[in-house]
């Protein structure tokens, strides 16, 4: 085994989501805004009430904790690794609900801290709120998150269509993924951004608030997004089972 193989192997990594974005300069353009949109109203969040109680300290960190789970979540999808991507998103989405859930009743910070030693009345506790948009969408991801990605495991492999290289030997096949399969991975990943985020505010209750620029700035994002996602649902060659 070539002792750098392991370093080969990040760097086409590496290479490939680079050469994508760099392809796709527009897109790369709404991923920039879909980051400092949400991390400007979750770390001004955090820094404005973060310390007030432990019950709001505990939300900022699970928001700063989520934008990372996003964060991630993006680069495996560019990387192609749809799996991985999706079962990051149901963490963020998991994160996002108990937060929301957290702040509808501030007590509930002690079960959440206890947790894995009262499973079924956290659970029986923790649920979405499907009465709300926003908690509805939420669940809608945390359903196709499982799905596609916790419980897929092979979702990757699927989306992979036989390759245009020269196979090695003789009556091989090889099969790769096209940037086909990234385009699926972003129709959800972009369509997480309100669910995610969108807990997490009304769990702050910034809804509430009319001069809160940060979560206008953030909403009027969501909006916008429209358009775009018409255009990458085209790229992936087919509407979202979920969250249309």
């Amino acid at each position: 085994m070539d002792e750098r193989e392991l370093i080969t192997s990040i760097n086409s990594r590496h290479n490939g989501i680079i050469a994508f974005v760099e392809k796709h300069p527009d897109l790369l353009v709404v991923l920039n805004s879909a980051f400092l949109v949400s991390n400007a109203l979750a770390y001004g969040t955090t820094i404005e009430h973060g310390s007030k109680n432990l019950a709001k300290t505990f939300r900022g960190l699970m928001w700063q904790i989520a934008s990372d789970y996003l964060k991630q979540s993006l680069i495996h999808i560019l990387g192609k690794e749809l799996d991985a991507g999706y079962a990051l998103l149901r963490m963020a989405c998991e994160l996002a609900r108990d937060a929301y859930v957290i702040g509808a009743n501030e007590n509930n910070i002690d079960l959440w801290l206890s947790r894995e030693d009262h499973p079924q009345k956290y659970r029986k506790e923790f649920k979405f709120d499907r009465s709300s948009v926003v908690g509805s969408y939420a669940f809608d991801l945390y359903k196709i998150s499982s799905k596609f990605g916790v419980h897929g495991h092979l979702t990757s492999f699927m989306e992979a269509g036989v390759s245009d290289k020269t196979p090695l030997n003789e009556g091989e096949v090889l099969i790769e993924n096209s940037e086909t399969t990234i385009f699926s991975g972003l129709q959800i990943w972009l369509r997480a951004i309100f669910p995610v985020h969108g807990l997490f505010c009304e769990s702050f209750k910034l809804q509430e608030d009319s001069n809160n620029v940060p979560y206008k700035l953030f909403m009027d994002f969501v909006s916008s997004l429209e358009p775009i996602l018409e255009v990458i649902d085209k790229e992936a060659g087919r509407k979202v089972p979920i969250m249309h």
